[in-house]
């Protein structure tokens, strides 16, 4: 029985040990200079964003060297420049120290129920960020880690880059390309194609060369006003599309837009041929592509 009392001492001894050794390396956690970040958190080791705000939740992964949003469980493309930036301004945010003073959290909304960022390396919590109030100027931040006592004050606007909305962290642009890499616009409906071919930088084109010039800058970047996830190609009329319009670069990749149903009065169905993603654009948008191809087109 003696033993017994003497064993269970020694484990509580060392519960206590290994508590306060915790509790010294939590302290001893290096940080940046006036920052809520830890110097080890850096852009190439995030592969994970959890951003929280009340019942939203946004989830953003790194997978095989690519961002993608997750959307009802299932991976969709993120916007990866958008991405890359926001994760700058996470690991680079500064600031001063505003308060100490626990009392003072809901006053500059720095609580538990705050609008929160996580970053993640795997499965590993690196850093989490509650987002407060807007500070003294609209573009500044009040902000704390709850591993911290410190609140600063950011001379960043943060909750619109770390939005808990999904469709902020998506990819909208269906097609991103410079516009002399483009050496020919076709339009095809049905067996009709009618067609625009550049040489060097002079195009061979019948009709309105400054409606050409419209469409190619239109579908060079084309970005979309909305997103499908739920509705299939045979719904939206792209199993069989009305209208194609078919680019083809300087390196021979040729590209297609699909053109399906309107899904409005003003709007429309489309789809890359290569990808599996709906977008919707405007008519305004498919207007413009159209335009050049039109039999009242003016004549050279």
């Amino acid at each position: 029985m003696k033993k017994l009392i003497i064993l269970a001492a020694i484990l509580v001894v060392l519960v206590v040990v290994a508590l306060v050794v915790q509790k010294n390396w939590k302290s001893r956690r290096s940080y940046k200079e006036n920052s809520p970040i830890p110097s080890s958190v850096t852009e190439d080791v995030i592969t994970r964003l959890e951003i929280i705000n009340g019942r939203d939740t946004v989830e953003v992964r790194k997978t095989d060297g690519k961002w993608v949003v997750m959307v009802d469980g299932e991976p969709k493309e993120a916007n990866q420049s958008l991405v890359e930036k926001r994760l700058k301004i996470l690991v680079n945010l500064k600031g001063e120290v505003v308060s100490k003073n626990p009392k003072n959290y809901e006053r500059f909304g720095v609580t538990e129920n705050s609008h929160r960022v996580i970053a993640y390396n795997g499965n590993q919590k690196l850093v989490e960020l509650y987002l407060g109030n807007t500070g003294p100027t609209f573009s500044s931040t009040y902000v704390r880690n709850p591993e911290m006592k410190e609140v600063f004050l950011v001379k960043s606007y943060l909750k619109s880059p770390f939005t808990s909305s999904i469709e902020g962290w998506r990819e909208r642009r269906i097609f991103l390309f410079k516009a002399d890499s483009i050496v020919r616009l076709a339009y095809i409906t049905g067996k009709d194609t009618l067609s625009a071919e550049r040489e060097d930088t002079t195009w061979k084109f019948r009709g309105d060369t400054s409606a050409l010039k419209n469409a190619i800058n239109t579908i060079r970047a084309l970005s979309a006003m909305d997103f499908v996830d739920t509705l299939t190609p045979e719904q939206t009329g792209l199993d069989k599309p009305r209208e194609v319009f078919e680019l083809t670069l300087k390196d021979g990749s040729t590209y297609r837009l699909l053109v399906g149903k309107k899904r409005d009065k003003n709007s429309v169905y489309v789809k890359r041929e290569d990808k599996d993603q709906i977008y919707v654009i405007s008519n305004y948008q498919l207007k413009r592509l159209r335009d050049p191809f039109r039999k009242k087109s003016k004549k050279r």
